[in-house]
């Protein structure tokens, strides 16, 4: 299984950040035993941006962001995004790594 870290962009407003985590199921994904349908995924939730943040499905006790942490959500594909600092923090060991084994010209600048 593939981890995708991604951070997940808010239903009201795409340039707000709400949370961040990992894909956990994009297809078939089930929320509290629901379908979440095919334009969503499940996404486990591991950092909290804006706590208050409405979820798409809410259940149970889980009703915001807050109450989601280690919990799966469904979220809309259209808002969720890789998490770049990540991206960017893995290609910085990618190329210190390069350099430092004598490849580093080989990496695009």
């Amino acid at each position: 299984m593939q981890v995708h870290c991604v951070v997940l962009k808010s239903l009201g407003n795409i340039n707000e950040t709400v949370a961040s985590g990992y894909v956990s199921e994009m297809e078939h994904a089930r929320v509290n035993g629901e379908e979440s349908g095919s334009d969503c995924c499940e996404i486990i939730i591991q950092s909290q941006m804006k706590k208050d943040a409405c979820l798409l499905r809410p259940y149970g006790n889980i009703q915001t962001i807050e109450d989601s942490l280690g919990a799966p959500v469904a979220w809309p594909l259209s808002l969720v995004a890789l998490d770049e600092i990540l991206i960017d923090a893995i290609f910085d060991i990618i190329r210190a790594r390069a350099f430092s084994n004598g490849l580093g010209h080989l990496l695009r600048k």
